[in-house]
């Protein structure tokens, strides 16, 4: 009976940031990890992720089609409009070998570099010391609020440690 429950909880609430080799019942590792993280980010930044509302009358049924609704989606695709940095950061994370140890201070150093590129610094506080508990639907951050903070995160991640692309280990 607990197991029913467990694997209902993980088809009904983790399938929508769940990895491919989750889906596939693949022993999840540091980079499925980053895959869900990923995902996440493409959620809070853009609303929403083209395989939610998927309807099926079967939770396992669901559980595949959206297996499949993600597979046929490129990392390009899924980070349509937002900074190059969030594709690179999906990008590598499907990349990465099965045991293969991601390089996090590489995967920091290009969003912080976008964060700081935007416009945003490091001063600790966040919003709800001000009292604000939320943001409306109305309101949004422009993360590509001009061309030559766009160009400046290019050329810096692009030139990082003479590589053409910022996640090569």
């Amino acid at each position: 009976m607990l197991i029913d429950i467990y694997v209902m909880a993980l088809l009904f609430w983790l399938a929508r940031y769940a990895s491919l080799s989750n889906h596939r019942g693949i022993h999840q590792t540091r980079r499925d990890d980053l895959e869900s993280v990923a995902y996440m980010l493409i959620y809070f930044l853009k609303g929403e992720l083209p395989w939610q509302g998927l309807r099926e009358n079967d939770r396992v049924k669901k559980w595949r089609r959206i297996e499949q609704k993600k597979a046929s989606f490129s990392a390009q695709q899924l980070t349509q409009g937002l900074p190059h940095e969030f594709c690179f950061f999906l990008e590598y994370t499907k990349k990465l070998k099965y045991d293969e140890t991601p390089n996090y201070e590489r995967l920091r150093t290009v969003l912080n570099k976008l964060y700081r590129n935007c416009g945003f610094q490091k001063d600790h506080t966040v919003d709800w010391m001000y009292g604000q508990t939320s943001v409306s639907s109305t309101e949004s951050i422009d993360l590509n609020q001009n061309e030559n903070n766009a160009a400046a995160a290019d050329n810096t991640t692009n030139n990082a440690n003479n590589r053409s692309e910022p996640f090569q280990s």
